[in-house]
């Protein structure tokens, strides 16, 4: 399952910045958004419209802040974390 976290994320953010698509598919798992200068502060406030929709979790400034969310790897982990304890 996690991996499907991860490449549905991928698919999204792709689907909503097609411009950059290209940039996203070919972005290592662990290289981080901001770094890889692949989305500016006002993209990355969609980028986490885009997660709490589809994964329906609640991103918060501690979350961004702790660095929870900037790489492919982390918001696979940030998802899982915030699942219910079956």
């Amino acid at each position: 399952m996690e991996n499907t976290i991860r490449t549905r994320a991928r698919e999204l953010l792709a689907q909503n910045f097609q411009s950059k698509a290209h940039l996203i598919n070919k972005l290592p798992e662990n290289a981080n958004f901001i770094q890889a200068n692949l989305f500016d502060s006002f993209e990355f406030i969609k980028v986490i419209a885009v997660l709490e929709k589809e994964f329906t979790v609640t991103i918060d400034v501690a979350d961004l802040a702790n660095d929870r969310i900037s790489t492919f790897e982390k918001i696979e982990q940030f998802v899982i974390s915030k699942r219910p304890v079956k």
